[in-house]
């Protein structure tokens, strides 16, 4: 397929130059198409949901910058450890901040991060914030409920399964999420959910409610509790190698997100049926100690075989997806109860800190590898203990951190990296990782979060070159070698990457954005003919341009052009292309927000697909993938009611052109398009 001259014109004349007046601040979701996550689907866009409730809880009460803990801070994925770290050198040269304009004097932070950080921090005394008179007795109340409807029929719900006498498909199309959200002052709080996903059943004879429920009761703040959780909850320690349950970023320019950071114990807010922990947490706050244990036990999906030798069956692997609409996928539901607990403990003294930190699992049934060859060197198990050092320093305007761990065998993995600034243009990380063959931990086989790190030895660099004021270039390089076949790679391979960004912005009311990625690795070659399927060389190029400009005050338009080249094993090409134009209208009285998108897309096959994110009705984004020919309309209309009633409505359509049908299994639809309705009412009691 050629990209023609055409598709380039239409993009580049859409409009450059504008007028309008330098009062605007909104912008772009921050967790747009131009950031990867080491999530994906379901659990991508629920954990970036809950990285939004987070932001938006600091919102309502910002973080006081002239506290003694700052910990909160890394939570906000915006500034390094050692931004963090200049900011409390200011404080004790200076004293307390006076003002938020005070901080363009704390080196390191430039105009860019500050406007960035301002909505979710704050300048003064505790009582001089706004949420610290609040009574301590009041009470909120919020009840949420989300529903998604697809129009077009999928082929599970007409389809008859003649052996356990039941549509395939056996519940009704409509997605249905109830939360329910309770907080009394600023201590103590109750949040449940109930889902059930399209193609579920819910209240009949077998299923005697939602498919999916999950709560927690927390004190915070009380005395030397820093957190107390009762229900469900994520567990996050060090730099991951043992144990990683909450969000974080791969393949990011910034060097923010570089290093994994963020509380030890989170209350669990998302919906995905995988990744979290049931039972206690509690997290001790002393000056320079802070200590954090759980306790878990939960049952989880999993697909179980006969094992010959204890004449019982033993689990193979989880299944991850949360659906139960199939007898099959019904049969893996809750069959295998999972014990976890752990204990972390931390000492931070100026610009040091280590950690201590010890996790145990135990399986109900033994965990035995499975039968492809890439799961052979999984070992067979019934319970594994990980423990694991880690630390951080402050040195020579560099801040160093690294992990090393141990499974119970004494197999050790090593993750080392730093974070500096090499002048007042430049920023410099760079991170090694070493996960030998046989080490086992949660982390390496996936067994309590969305994604899992695999055997390699890996290598990982960044730089950012402030090149003017208005214009920063960020440059990554990316190496892992897997000494062990993985899934498509009957051998050990190479995977190599680089890629770059330039993003120039005018004034806060317009910028454009560059980035160029290239991938190189090695996969099975796909060919009937040939027996034995021997790796051959992939090579993936992308090239995505966004404008982003405001109209007025309260008009903005996203403009992105997305180019993709796919080679394997020296064959022709497959490549593709999509144009987006997107528009955000904001409206302050009366309070209402639309927004509209329009992407024309065209790849010759899904090797060439193109990946992007849309913003969903939680105020986040989903991932998405686009590949044939066609394009996709969606409209988002967020209204506020009142002061105690607001609600989204979105409706996408994607058409395909020149298809009878499309989707795969069960989920194919007959047609060539697809119309979705999500809707959400948030209601405050």
């Amino acid at each position: 397929m050629k990209i023609t001259l055409y598709t380039l014109i239409c993009f580049l004349i859409l409009p450059l130059r504008h007028k309008a007046q330098d009062t605007l601040t909104a912008g772009l979701n921050r967790f747009d198409s131009f950031y990867g996550s080491e999530n994906s689907g379901e659990q991508n866009e629920d954990a970036l949901a809950e990285q939004n409730e987070r932001l938006h809880y600091y919102t309502k009460h910002p973080i006081n910058l002239n506290q003694d803990n700052l910990d909160d801070l890394s939570a906000l994925l915006l500034l390094t450890p050692l931004q963090i770290d200049a900011l409390k050198r200011y404080k004790k040269n200076a004293g307390p901040l006076i003002s938020v304009y005070e901080m363009q004097s704390i080196p390191g932070w430039d105009i860019r991060l500050i406007n960035n950080i301002k909505p979710f921090v704050a300048v003064g005394s505790l009582r001089s914030l706004p949420y610290a008179g609040q009574n301590s007795s009041s009470i909120s109340q919020q009840f949420s409920i989300r529903t998604i409807y697809a129009l077009e029929r999928a082929r599970g719900y007409s389809a008859w399964d003649d052996v356990n006498r039941q549509n395939i498909y056996p519940g009704s199309p409509l997605g249905l999420m109830l939360k329910y959200h309770f907080q009394w002052g600023k201590n103590f709080g109750f949040t449940t959910s109930l889902e059930k996903d399209p193609g579920e059943k819910i209240f009949n004879n077998n299923n005697r409610g939602f498919d999916f429920s999950t709560a927690n009761l927390w004190l915070r703040d009380v005395k030397k509790i820093k957190l107390l959780v009762l229900g469900d909850y994520t567990a996050n320690i060090a730099q991951g190698l043992i144990c990683w349950q909450g969000f974080s970023f791969g393949g990011t320019f910034e060097p923010a997100m570089f290093k994994k950071s963020g509380d030890v114990i989170n209350r669990y807010r998302s919906t995905a049926e995988f990744g979290f922990n049931r039972g206690l947490a509690i997290s001790l706050n002393a000056k320079k100690i802070q200590q954090h244990f759980w306790l878990s036990g939960r049952q989880m999906d999993a697909r179980t075989v006969l094992d010959f030798d204890s004449v019982s069956k033993a689990i193979t692997s989880f299944q991850t997806t949360g659906l139960h609409r199939t007898f099959s996928e019904n049969s893996n539901k809750n069959n295998a109860t999972v014990f976890q607990t752990g204990y972390v403990l931390q000492w931070h003294q100026s610009n040091v800190n280590f950690g201590l930190n010890f996790h145990r699992v135990a399986f109900e049934k033994s965990k035995t590898a499975g039968v492809k060859l890439y799961e052979r060197f999984e070992t067979r198990l019934k319970h594994l203990s990980n423990a694991s050092i880690d630390g951080g320093l402050n040195l020579f305007n560099i801040h160093w951190f690294g992990e090393w761990a141990l499974d119970d065998k004494l197999r050790s993995a090593i993750l080392i990296g730093a974070i500096g600034s090499i002048s007042k243009q430049a920023d410099l990380a760079i991170s090694f990782k070493h996960i030998p063959l046989g080490f086992q931990s949660p982390s390496v086989n996936g067994w309590n979060q969305y994604f899992s790190i695999r055997a390699s030895n890996s290598f990982t660099a960044l730089m950012n070159l402030l090149l003017f004021k208005s214009a920063k270039l960020s440059v990554y390089l990316e190496q892992n070698k897997y000494p062990w076949p993985t899934y498509n790679k009957n051998a050990s391979a190479l995977f190599a990457g680089w890629g770059f960004r330039f993003a120039l912005q005018k004034n806060k009311r317009e910028e454009l954005m560059v980035q160029y990625k290239k991938n190189t690795d090695l996969s099975n070659i796909q060919n009937e003919v040939i027996a034995i399927k021997t790796l051959g060389l992939e090579i993936k190029n992308q090239l995505d341009i966004q404008h982003r400009f405001a109209v007025s005050d309260v008009l903005w338009v996203v403009n992105q052009l997305n180019l993709v080249s796919f080679k394997q094993n020296g064959n022709n090409p497959s490549q593709g292309f999509s144009i987006n134009s997107h528009v955000q209208f904001n409206k302050v009285k009366p309070s209402w927000n639309l927004q509209a998108s329009f992407r024309y897309f065209h790849t010759d096959d899904f090797a060439s697909a193109i990946y992007f994110r849309e913003t969903a009705v939680n105020s986040t984004s989903a991932g998405l993938l686009a590949y044939g020919k066609g394009y996709r309309f969606s409209a988002l209309l967020h209204f506020k009611w009142s002061k105690s009633i607001e609600f989204d409505i979105k409706l996408s359509r994607v058409v395909y052109y020149g298809v009878h049908d499309f989707g795969q299994g069960w989920d194919e639809i007959a047609g060539n398009n697809r119309t979705t309705a999500v809707t959400m009412i948030r209601l405050k009691l």
